[in-house]
């Protein structure tokens, strides 16, 4: 049984790599198109609707009685 070693990441490889990302990056950012904007927008409205959910203050259980004054 022999035991293969992964591929050797070398630095030059991982720069080259965010390199191309920061240019795909930088190309949407000139085409005023951002593909992910419909999915970061449902998930923020999520989070302001959970954050609403949890930060409602719950009802009181025990009303205040009032005296009557004559």
């Amino acid at each position: 049984m022999t035991s293969e070693q992964p591929p050797c990441i070398e630095a030059a490889d991982v720069a080259g790599e965010a390199s191309r990302y920061l240019d795909v990056v930088e190309l949407f950012a000139s085409l005023d198109a951002d593909p992910h904007a419909s999915a970061r927008a449902r998930a923020a409205h999520a989070r302001h609707a959970e954050d609403r959910v949890t930060h409602t203050p719950q009802p009181r259980t025990r009303k205040a009685v009032h005296r009557w004054w004559s």
